[in-house]
C-alpha cells in the first residue's frame, strides 16, 4: 500500500514551521494508528507519501480495510482543522510479489522493500486522482466479493507488451439477508405432559403462517 497527500506542500508554505511540525506529528500518529490497526507494517513515512506492507495471508483485504479506515480517520482529522478540500489523499495497493531486506548506507542500516507490488502500488498511487484508491489485478481478485470496484482503462506496462489491469476501488458489499422459506412450519421440541397446549400453540403457528391469525 502506498498513499499520499497532496496539498500537503502548499500548505507548508502557508503556516508556521512550529504548526506543520505539529499537524505533520498528527498525521504520522493517524497513518500509524490506521495501518498497525489491520496488521500492517510501516516501512516508509516521510513528507507526504507513506508505505505498508501486509503479510498475512489476507493481506489484500486488510490493505483495503486499513486505507478505508484511514481515510475516515483523515476526513475527521481534517474537517476538525478546517483542512477539508485542500488535502486529499490518493492511493494504490498492488498484490504481488515483494522482497524484503536490510541495506546499508553510510554505515547505517534500514529495512527496505522491493519488488513487483512495490512497482506496481507506486504506480498506480502516481495516475490516481484525489481521493480515489486504485488496485490492481491479485487486490481484485481476492476483494471483489466483499468490494465493489470499478474496472478502469488499462495501461501499458513499461518495458512489456503486457498492460497494467486496475481497478478503483469503491464500497464494501452489503450483507443481503435471505430469509428462510418455510414450507409446513411445525413445532419438534416436546412439551412433556402438555400435549394440548402444544397443539394449540402449533394450530396458531400454522394460522399465522397462512395469513389467517
Amino acid at each position: 500500500l502506498l498513499a499520499r497527500l497532496t496539498g500537503l506542500s502548499g500548505l507548508a508554505a502557508e503556516t508556521s514551521d512550529k504548526e506543520f511540525n505539529t499537524l505533520l506529528k498528527e498525521y504520522y500518529e493517524l497513518v500509524n494508528a490506521s495501518i498497525r490497526l489491520h496488521n500492517g507494517i510501516i516501512y516508509d513515512l516521510m513528507g507526504d507519501t507513506f508505505m505498508a506492507v501486509f503479510l498475512a495471508e489476507q493481506s489484500a483485504l486488510q490493505a483495503i480495510e486499513a486505507i478505508t479506515e484511514y481515510r475516515e480517520r483523515l476526513d475527521a482529522f481534517l474537517l476538525e482543522r478546517n483542512l477539508k478540500g485542500r488535502i486529499m489523499l490518493k492511493a494504490g495497493i498492488a498484490y504481488d510479489t515483494a522482497v524484503i531486506e536490510e541495506v546499508s548506507i553510510k554505515e547505517e542500516s534500514r529495512t527496505s522493500v522491493i519488488g513487483e507490488a512495490v512497482d506496481f502500488a507506486g504506480r498506480l498511487m502516481n495516475i490516481a486522482d484525489d481521493d480515489k484508491v486504485l488496485v490492481n489485478s491479485g487486490v481484485h481478485e481476492v476483494a471483489m466479493a466483499h468490494w465493489d470496484f470499478n474496472k478502469m482503462e488499462p495501461l501499458p506496462l513499461r518495458g512489456s507488451k503486457e498492460m497494467l489491469v486496475f481497478f478503483e476501488l469503491k464500497d464494501k458489499k452489503r450483507s443481503r439477508f435471505k430469509p428462510e422459506v418455510f414450507g409446513e412450519r411445525k413445532i419438534f421440541s416436546e412439551m412433556v405432559g402438555r400435549n394440548n397446549e402444544a397443539e394449540i400453540i402449533e394450530t396458531k403457528i400454522n394460522n399465522l403462517i397462512s395469513g389467517e391469525g
